[in-house]
């Protein structure tokens, strides 16, 4: 059959289609309000070579059948083409949300139907790059579909085939040439090429047995726990509390005023800097936050949470342990054991309900629900912070005989933020405040009400964010930061309850992970546990404790006074950051907050992050062997965790 140009046409037209996608990514502003990358016409060059070589060996395979069938080999051609549009757009967005490519642990963990509310804000929030997306998709597939009918299939010589596959190797090899550094490399590559390459280093970071040993000893030293405080070899941050059955049956028999109520507020993306009540402004900020804290609540500005996004801090907070080096740990270990603090309220005789603005189907929770709440109270007419407020003021004002353990998760200030009626924010910061102003007022509706009953007033109250979210500065420069970094992680915290002494400040390190054993601590319960943290309120003081976050490979790890990051499929990547410093020179669009002061790094410190890296990766070999806690420890307890219901 005498060839007729159908290959070279829709290789031409699949290409073109590209490049225009990845100009208008590297140009148009991302929701943050900047663009993704720094100097994005550096990365160009090699998202260009990447996506030449990723279409030359479509070109190839699809020559190569062509040998066999023309038709087969035009239908390999144009519908991998087709594939390959939707697959690669899809993974640009992500890349302008999140920050991350798509790669094997994002696929099946969402339902992006199940979030009605966001997927409208997408659209109406994000229209223009929304619509270019879809006209980059829609005209070259029409394009190309059109070109294989009008022009029909063709055999490709062999020559052609070769010389298609060794372009695409030479453009895939000369990717790490073109990119900046490695770590800018990953923002360039190409959908496919991301997929295969996140595979193939999970895969790597298993570690032999004498790694897991050694990394299990660091991870102990990095808790700082007391000796024999994780007795168990085999469950090696297993707790046991051989008393511990005494410890509830006591609390289960306690009057009910003396069984305080806890409700925890996980505030939505919630920025350390923003919420930090020692910098001048907080109380014009968050002013409800800020008086509850003057009340009767213990600040603790240095919080870290060990997990991003929201699926990933909430298993923090609520889990109290670190998760997984490379996969989403509350998506890909379903079946892993572990004891949540909801359980172990359940079992002191708590009531637990989830106030929720975004169905447990978004994120596919429903399982997780079902172990840690009695009653998931989400209804999709419950759209924002306000909504949100009046319910849990509804459950919190509820006549019970038990005590109540009440988990509202904010959303105000979720991308793309929400805009409060009559607010007109000009810049992405002045947006970020107007969201997180709204949800504090809504938050202080809760907190007066608390305010006006006795039992209110003895209410525990924990407020602490499910991560950060990155500022301009630092969301234009991530190619370089890395990931997990402090614009992601730096979160807030707040305790407030009776007897705390209020308008305190703790300047110490703490993380997400303390939530559940100082909320122990504060309802005298002494119970078996696995988790990470420490009450903050234990006498004598808590002994210090590092805290370190993992994201898809990504190491971070602070131990004061630095933050040390590292890639575990990287050798190459290493920083260190003093993270906490402001900026010395006002910068009110990013909120006087950039990264801190980047430093050197010093031999001691890169020993230091080859010691990480092996832990780190014997925790992930922790989780993937099941190996948190006992077997006979296993799920919702015997004294009547019950399952989750909707109800509205």
């Amino acid at each position: 059959m005498k060839s007729r140009g159908a290959f070279a046409g829709i290789l031409l037209t699949l290409f073109f289609a590209r490049a225009a996608s990845l100009v208008l990514h590297f140009v148009l502003p991302a929701p943050s309000g900047t663009r993704v990358a720094e100097h994005p016409f550096q990365l160009l060059p090699a998202a260009l070579a990447g996506e030449i070589g990723t279409l030359a060996a479509l070109g190839a395979l699809a020559a190569a059948v062509s040998w066999a069938s023309a038709r087969a080999g035009l239908l390999v051609l144009a519908g991998g083409g087709g594939f390959l549009l939707v697959v690669s757009q899809l993974d640009l967005e992500l890349v302008r949300w999140t920050g991350e490519h798509l790669n094997p642990y994002w696929i099946g963990a969402y339902n992006l139907g199940a979030h009605r509310r966001l997927l409208k804000e997408v659209v109406l929030g994000d229209t223009l790059a929304l619509a270019a997306a879809l006209l980059l998709v829609t005209v070259p597939a029409a394009v190309v579909i059109a070109l294989a009918r009008r022009r029909g299939p063709e055999h490709v010589s062999w020559t052609a085939a070769a010389a298609l596959a060794a372009l695409s190797c030479a453009a895939l090899a000369s990717e790490s040439l073109l990119a900046p550094s490695r770590l800018a490399l990953r923002r360039a590559r190409p959908a496919l090429v991301g997929l295969v390459s996140e595979s193939v280093a999970a895969i790597g970071d298993r570690p032999s047995p004498h790694e897991v040993r050694t990394g299990i000893a660091t991870l102990h030293r990095f808790l700082n726990r007391p000796p024999r405080w994780f007795p168990e070899a085999g469950y090696p941050v297993w707790h046991p509390v051989t008393a511990e059955e005494t410890s509830y049956a006591g609390f289960r028999v306690r009057p009910l005023d003396a069984k305080p109520d806890v409700l925890l507020v996980v505030l939505e993306s919630a920025r350390g800097w923003e919420t930090d009540v020692r910098r001048p402004g907080a109380a014009a900020r968050v002013p409800e936050f800020h008086r509850l804290w003057k009340e009767r609540g213990v600040a603790f500005p240095v919080c870290i949470a060990t997990g991003y996004p929201s699926i990933e801090g909430r298993g923090g907070i609520l889990l109290g342990i670190a998760g997984h080096p490379s996969g989403i740990l509350l998506y890909n270990a379903r079946e892993l054991r572990v004891l949540s603090i909801g359980e172990i309220l359940a079992r002191a005789g708590y009531v637990r309900e989830l106030v929720a603005a975004t169905s447990p189907a978004f994120e596919k929770m429903e399982d997780w629900y079902a172990r840690w709440f009695d009653a998931v109270r989400y209804d999709p007419a419950d759209t924002t912070d306000e909504d949100l407020a009046r319910r849990a003021v509804e459950r919190l004002e509820a006549p019970r005989e038990s005590p109540l353990f009440l988990t509202l998760f904010t959303i105000a200030t979720h991308p793309p933020l929400f805009r409060p009626p009559g607010a007109d924010p000009k810049t992405p910061r002045e947006r970020y405040l107007a969201a997180l102003g709204y949800t504090d007022r809504a938050l202080g509706r809760i907190f007066e009400s608390l305010r006006r009953t006795p039992r209110g007033r003895n209410t525990v109250v924990i407020v602490v964010g499910d991560h950060a979210t990155a500022n301009p500065w630092q969301s234009i420069r991530l190619p370089r930061l890395g990931t997990p970094n402090a614009g992601e992680n730096w979160t807030t915290l707040l305790v407030a309850g009776p007897g705390l002494p209020g308008g305190s400040v703790r300047e110490d390190l703490t993380s997400q992970l303390d939530v559940g054993p100082t909320l122990l601590g504060l309802l005298g319960l002494d119970v078996s546990n696995h988790f990470f943290g420490r009450d903050l309120f234990e006498k004598p003081a808590p002994l210090p404790q590092g805290v370190f976050a993992l994201r898809f490979h990504g190491l971070a790890a602070w131990e004061p006074p630095l933050l040390l990051q590292a890639r575990l499929d990287d050798p190459s990547f290493a920083q260190a950051w003093r993270w906490e410093s402001y900026e010395s020179h006002p910068d009110p669009e990013n909120g006087d907050y950039h990264h801190g002061v980047k430093q050197e790094l010093s031999g001691e410190d890169q020993a230091r992050i080859e010691e990480l890296k092996t832990m780190a990766r014997a925790w992930g070999a922790v989780l993937d062997g099941n190996r948190v806690m006992p077997p006979a420890r296993n799920g919702p307890s015997a004294a009547g965790a019950r399952g989750a219901t909707r109800a509205p």
